[in-house]
């Protein structure tokens, strides 16, 4: 068995001015509603793929494929595969999109790597792709615990989230071990996708590999979460898609970059 190595950090500590200005429970037009039940939005992907997050610190763009590739748009929708199939970037495409976002955000070219505010890079991706993948059509950051995360990932299928990450959880993520220490010696910010949970257990992707997680070690290394919409669902008929008034907070993101 390959021996597992964790990559490299890059998302940037704390919670994003960005995206922080667009909280779901302010676009709610009902209450998302509770769902106790196991989610499990991780079968279909055979190989998730490390795409540069071992070379780089871009888990940002890591994050956001790997959400794709679970289809994490909806609850009900999952598509077969994995980072083999051509309709997911290449590592070349991650890497050359990270370092795209790094030039855009003013850092020094030709291969930035300063890592990812994760509320920028979502209003970075309303205007660019990652190879095959399109452009994202918005996003909301929803409350990194509790029942609002439970409802959110059940409802989107899937959670673009900020953690923190300790020497100790590296040394349980080479060990093929769950990440339960609940340390705060942390090393780095890091960005993954959140795809399945359960009342135990929630499970997350990380460095090409999929990893459980303790609730105590998220409560411990929470820092931000996110749902993402595709430009369809921004559009959504009557300007509400999945309860979110996806009109109202297409207007907000646009007033504040301009980009919709």
């Amino acid at each position: 068995m390959k021996r597992r190595i964790a990559g490299k950090f890059g998302r940037k500590p704390g919670v994003s001015d960005a995206g922080s200005q667009f909280p779901l429970r302010s676009y709610l037009v009902d209450p998302l509603p509770l769902h106790p039940d196991p989610d499990d939005f991780t079968s279909a992907v055979a190989q998730w793929g490390m795409l540069g997050n071992d070379t780089y610190g871009a888990c940002g763009p890591c994050g956001d494929v790997h959400l794709n590739m679970a289809n994490a748009w909806t609850a009900a929708e999952q598509t077969p595969g994995d980072i083999a199939d051509p309709r997911w970037p290449t590592t070349a495409q991650v890497e050359a999109a990270y370092f795209a976002f790094g030039i855009s955000m003013g850092e020094p070219g030709p291969q930035p790597d300063s890592g990812v505010d994760l509320g920028q890079w979502l209003l970075w991706r309303m205007k660019n792709s990652i190879g095959p993948i399109p452009p994202i059509g918005g996003f909301a950051q929803v409350d990194n615990g509790g029942d609002e995360y439970a409802a959110a990932l059940h409802a989107f299928g899937g959670l673009f989230t900020g953690q923190m990450i300790s020497p100790e959880a590296q040394q349980e993520y080479e060990a093929g071990q769950p990440f339960t220490s609940t340390a705060t010696d942390w090393v780095g910010g890091h960005c993954t996708a959140h795809l399945a949970r359960n009342a135990t257990w929630g499970r997350l992707i990380t460095w090409g590999s999929d990893q459980l997680f303790s609730w105590p070690w998220w409560q411990a290394a929470r820092e931000e979460a996110y749902v993402i919409f595709t430009p369809e669902q921004m559009a959504a008929p009557g300007g509400v898609f999945n309860g979110v008034n996806v009109a109202q907070l297409k207007a907000d993101i646009s007033a504040l970059n301009g980009t919709l």
